[in-house]
């Protein structure tokens, strides 16, 4: 999947404000276009363990038009990041209510912007040092 399409989908959808705000980790973990759960952003460490996902197209877990449905593998990422898993999902969990869906053990709902700044200070703010390299596509 392309990024064009990505965004296509994201208009659709009425969340192109949430999605490009959620894209902000771009600057920190590399970006994967990707076609899982029917159109996703996905981000991983320098390692290449995924850590974020923005399931853009609303089919993970049946997001109503207008909100935006994000997974974190919270233990990979206090892995990364040294801080422990549920302090990770009690900081994030303040955002929205987490749930599982599928393989998906942490998503939140985002109703706003605003949730999709309140979701990338929080990621920024676990992150000792950025990693970043070029988007690709999987």
């Amino acid at each position: 999947m392309t990024e064009a399409a990505l965004l296509d989908i994201s208009k659709q959808n009425k969340t192109t404000h949430i999605v490009e705000t959620c894209r902000e980790m771009n600057e920190v973990w590399e970006e994967i276009f990707s076609k899982t759960a029917g159109g996703s952003f996905k981000y991983a460490l320098s390692d290449g363990h995924r850590v974020y996902g923005v399931n853009v197209s609303g089919k993970l877990a049946e997001c109503p038009i207008g909100k935006l449905d994000i997974w974190v593998r919270t233990a990979r990422l206090a892995e990364a990041t040294g801080i422990g898993e549920e302090a990770i999902k009690q900081r994030l969990s303040k955002i929205s209510a987490p749930f599982i869906k599928r393989r998906m053990d942490f998503i939140l709902r985002l109703n706003s912007t605003k949730d999709a700044e309140l979701l990338i200070a929080e990621l920024k703010g676990l992150i000792k040092k950025p990693v970043k390299s070029a988007a690709t596509v999987a």
